[in-house]
């Protein structure tokens, strides 16, 4: 149950409500878009770290691959926050929180006090520690739009034609797949067996693997880049690399250093939240992908990193910090991506498979499809590569426990 302190919105005769959201991405603009309409007489204060106005993660490929405008990437411009008499902070780091007194301070030393708080400040590149040699290759990473711009102003302004990426999860296949689209010779570096070993199997590995091959890539798995040199990347098996850049797609680290030092309640790296999207402390709420959150299949707390479920986690965060109980449904960890032309749709874990479980799969010369019932013949994961038709129709087995044809 919700703790609350008090319910107030800013009505005469009542405290003007303060609320500050940090973080701009989608966890923090579901707060910002539902708040704005359920107290609009509030108080609110948008934190960004960055310099960009609010902008939308996952077209960050498309722009990349020359399909969409920078204008298509931003989610809300200034006008919205105009209206709504939201005070929009970019470029402010929160380096310290106070609970106690409701407090925080950003890094140039000045604080901001609130009535109710929302933490989504999602993650960041994590640093690899390469070796670089002097006057090494330009290192670049594809977390963001600040990233992602740096990356294509060094292509175009350098005329680069050779790069490495380094992680073959689903950022390193993206930025992959924009990068051959601009015409660049690529190598992909990943230290597991295959690409995207979180989302896929072996054999759908495989099929998209062919795809990427077809497409003039190459896939160097089972290794790591240890060092940058003037024109090339040394790996650990020993092969050398020839390059014109580097880019690091190998993962995130969540940013919650300043909430774990406040004293709230983690797990591991990400915060804890229950259902209500409420941390340990009463005013203090979090979403996106610094919180771990219910997996509707296996009870579990688990991170949730998709757009659409960070974007529920917000909504449910801002119906709470306003005083009207809502709970969040629980996460469906879905996934559906598209690269070197062919789409892929995962749900759930398709890997570790348990016992008891049966494992349906049928295959054709483009495309692979596997599903895993449980015990009582109910879906509980599937993988959908090049033919993604039925998607939608799984998704809601897995919801509903509805029987499968």
């Amino acid at each position: 149950m919700v703790k609350f302190l008090y319910r107030e919105f800013g009505r005469t005769g009542q405290k003007t409500m303060h609320y500050v959201i940090i973080g701009t991405s989608a966890a923090g603009m579901g707060v910002i878009s539902k708040l704005s309409l359920l107290a609009p007489d509030a108080k609110i204060t948008c934190i960004s770290d960055e310099a960009a106005m609010p902008y939308n993660k996952c077209f960050l490929d498309d722009w990349l691959l020359q399909k969409i405008g920078i204008d298509r990437v931003y989610t809300r411009p200034q006008k919205f926050f105009t209206k709504h008499n939201i005070d929009l902070r970019l470029s402010s780091r929160v380096i310290k929180l106070e609970p106690e007194d409701k407090r925080i301070t950003f890094f140039d030393g000045s604080t901001l006090n609130y009535d109710r708080l929302f933490i989504g400040t999602g993650t960041s590149p994590r640093d690899l520690k390469l070796v670089e040699a002097q006057d090494s290759l330009p290192l670049f990473y594809f977390h963001g739009l600040k990233h992602a711009a740096d990356l294509i102003n060094f292509i175009n302004t350098n005329k680069a034609r050779k790069t490495v990426v380094i992680g073959a999860g689903l950022s390193g296949l993206e930025c992959a797949d924009g990068l051959l689209s601009r015409g660049l010779e690529v190598s992909i570096v990943e230290s597991n067996s295959q690409l995207l070993p979180s989302q896929v199997d072996w054999q759908g590995s495989q099929l998209i693997l062919k795809y990427l091959q077809q497409r003039g890539g190459c896939l160097y798995a089972d290794d790591r880049v240890t060092q940058l040199m003037n024109k090339s990347v040394i790996l650990s098996s020993g092969a050398t690399l020839e390059a014109d850049l580097v880019v690091n797609a190998a993962g995130a680290q969540v940013n919650t250093k300043f909430a774990r030092k406040a004293g709230l309640d983690m797990d591991g790296d990400y915060l804890c939240v229950d259902d209500n999207q409420q941390t340990s402390n009463p005013s203090i709420f979090a979403g996106g992908d610094c919180v771990k959150v219910r997996d509707i299949i296996t009870g579990l707390r688990v991170p949730s990193s998709t757009w659409p479920d960070a974007m529920l986690q917000g909504v449910t965060a801002a119906h709470n910090m306003a005083g009207l109980p809502k709970r969040y449904p629980g996460a469906l960890v879905l996934t559906s991506s598209a690269f070197f032309g062919v789409q892929c749709v995962t749900c759930g874990n398709v890997n570790n498979v348990p016992d008891g479980y049966n494992v349906r799969v049928t295959t054709g010369d483009d495309w692979y499809h596997k599903l895993i019932f449980d015990e009582r013949n109910i879906l509980r994961s599937f993988l959908l590569v090049g033919n993604t038709n039925g998607a939608n129709r799984l998704k809601r087995a897995i919801q509903t426990g509805e029987p499968v044809g």
